[in-house]
């Protein structure tokens, strides 16, 4: 569960996104939003693996399973993530709120969402990178977990 507490920051050597998913990506819940840019909307890629808790729903009410969740708020940082809900909306989803056919079909879930406490950070613009944690040392043991191949 999420509170407002501020959270720790441990600065990286700054490392291929990719390599240091790459321990982390047979892991179930595992995600990786992967940039590339230096331009503000493109230059942060999040890595994030073992959600405390995991939400999957179908159906025109799935959206509101998402605002059932307690949601962090750490609006004086510059980071683009703390921690908390991340996944996806499927396509599946926006045919089941539009009641369209499509909606009967498809194997991905309508929404599928994680509550991630820890979360490694990508700068591309500054090439730095960061893992955000609760605390040290749940910082330290995702840190533990990623790849440390070395950047582009």
């Amino acid at each position: 569960m999420s509170d407002n507490k501020t959270p720790f920051l441990l600065q990286l050597p700054w490392r291929d996104p990719l390599s240091a998913f790459a321990p982390l990506a047979d892991e179930p819940w595992a995600l990786a939003f992967i940039s590339g840019g230096v331009q503000s909307a493109a230059r942060w890629s999040i890595l994030c693996a073992e959600p405390d808790d995991v939400i999957l729903a179908n159906g025109p009410d799935a959206l509101a399973q998402l605002g059932r969740q307690p949601v962090a708020s750490h609006r004086d940082s510059d980071l683009p993530f703390t921690g908390g809900l991340a996944g996806l909306l499927s396509y599946e989803l926006g045919a089941w709120i539009e009641n369209m056919d499509e909606a009967k079909s498809g194997n991905w879930p309508g929404l599928a969402f994680g509550q991630y406490p820890c979360a490694a950070l990508f700068d591309h613009a500054k090439q730095q990178a960061f893992v955000v944690a609760p605390d040290p040392i749940l910082a330290r043991r995702f840190v533990a977990k990623l790849g440390q191949g070395q950047g582009r």
